[in-house]
Order: C-alpha cells, then structure tokens, then sequence
C-alpha cells in the first residue's frame, strides 16, 4: 500500500516537471503513510472529521446521503488550509465536484489533473468504501498537501468527483465541458481502489487506450516505476477499462490514464 502511495506521488511530479528531477526524492521524505490510513479511516467513517467546527462520522458517502455533502465540505477545508485556490462544479441536484488548484509558475496554462471519486456505495446507513474509494481520495488529498508547497512550471488540479457510481456524472460533466484546448492538458491520472493486495505481490493496472498522449503517459509511469525504484508489478491494461472516472476524457479525446489495483487477473 504505501510503494502505490509512494508511486502516484512520483508519477504526478515527474508529469508536472520537465523532466527526470533530484527533487523527486526530497519531496518524497514528506511523504507520512500515517496521514493516508488516518485520511482512510476518516472518510469511511472510522474516525471523526471537522466539518465547519463540529466532530462528525461519516457514515456514508453515497451522492444523496448527507455523508456526501460532509466529505465535500471537510476535503474542501483541507484544500484550502493547504493553499490551493478552490473551485467546484455542480452539474446535477446533489451531485458537485470540487477542484485544489496549484498554478504552474510558468507554463499556468499546461494542466495535469490528478483525480479520484469520492461517492460510495451502497445504499443505506452505513456504507465505509474504504477501497473504493476512500483510496483513492485520500492519495489525493496527501499529494495536495504535499504539492502545494512547492513550486511547479505547470498546473496541477487535484479533483474529486462526485456520482461516480451513478455512471461517471461528475467527471462526465467535466470532461465534456472542459474550457482549455486539449494540447493544455498533459495529461489526467485516475486513482480508483487503490489499497488491496491481498497478496502481496505488488501487482497493480494502468488503464490506457491509444487516444491523445494516453500512451505517452503511461510510458512515463512505466519509467517512473522503474527510475525511481518503486517496486511496482505494473500491468498495462490496453484497451482499459471504460468503468470509471478516466473514460470520459478518452471520449472527448483527451490524454488520461487510470491507475488500480489488481483488478482484472
């Protein structure tokens, strides 16, 4: 679990970066496993969050439970004691995606996008996702936290989607109504279930398709696992699935990969 933590963090900073970069590792000392299980057990209701001042569980993230809205609201608080400018986007009754945006010092109109969902199933009261995907939101909120306090020559998003579960409504919306040229984008990296492996064989998928840089970038996964020794036993899954949130950028022919556990074996 903490090598996949360790590997997004590289992958994102060797994409917003030029090239390979001896800062890569600095940046990885800040790096606290202990904050990603403590950000798991809290969006899946393990332990309390701080939502406008009150202690509460979260109980369920499920798009119209209230839980939801609670996890909006909490990850956006962090977002912003991290820094980033904040945005969102309501595209539906209940549905919202909120964005952690860090400008690229230089080239602010170049954009990496490091996405994960934050809805879960099931229906009823009590509905933890801790995998899936309290995973992949909780890698997410600790490469904002980290990133943020640096410096990058592009853009970094971090976003959260909402109603994933529902058919990819959030990252749907989005990706349909992008406003910046698709050669702006570098690229789109999806965490979806990140945190099995029940047999500790390191195995994990990177979903791809031959559209845009897709395949550009996950070379450049591939060689970010191998250059900074992550340990990774990578498979590339090509045509990848179409199941969660880096779909629809690939129909509206932008550049994105999906990370996941081991899935498909």
């Amino acid at each position: 679990m903490r090598t996949f933590f360790l590997f997004i963090l590289q992958l994102i900073f060797t994409v917003v970066s030029f090239a390979q970069d001896i800062r890569v590792q600095s940046h990885l000392s800040d790096f606290s496993f202990d904050s990603v299980l403590v950000n798991v057990k809290q969006l899946s209701g393990e332990l309390p969050v701080t939502v406008y001042g009150n202690a509460i569980y979260i109980s369920s993230r499920l798009y119209n439970d209230i839980g939801n809205e609670q996890t909006f609201q909490w990850v956006k608080e962090n977002f912003s004691r991290f820094g980033l400018e904040i945005d969102s986007m309501a595209f539906s009754t209940n549905g919202k995606n909120l964005f952690g945006i860090k400008y690229g010092d230089i080239f602010p109109e170049r954009v990496c996008i490091l996405g994960a969902h934050y809805d879960n199933l099931p229906t009823g009261g009590i509905a933890p996702g801790a995998d899936d995907n309290a995973s992949g939101t909780a890698v997410v909120l600790e490469a904002a936290r980290i990133l943020s306090n640096h410096q990058f020559p592009n853009t970094i998003i971090f976003a959260l989607w909402d109603e994933e579960e529902l058919g990819l409504f959030g990252s749907t919306a989005f990706a349909n109504n992008f406003n910046l040229v698709s050669d702006s984008l570098l690229g789109y990296i999806n965490l979806d279930m990140i945190a099995w492996d029940g047999n500790f064989d390191n195995k994990s998928e990177i979903h791809v398709r031959p559209i845009a840089n897709s395949n550009q970038l996950a070379n450049i996964a591939e060689k970010a696992n191998l250059e900074y020794g992550i340990g990774l036993n990578l498979e590339i899954v090509n045509p990848g699935s179409p199941n969660t949130d880096h779909a629809p950028f690939w129909l509206n022919n932008l550049s994105a990969i999906g990370i996941s556990e081991e899935y498909q074996g």
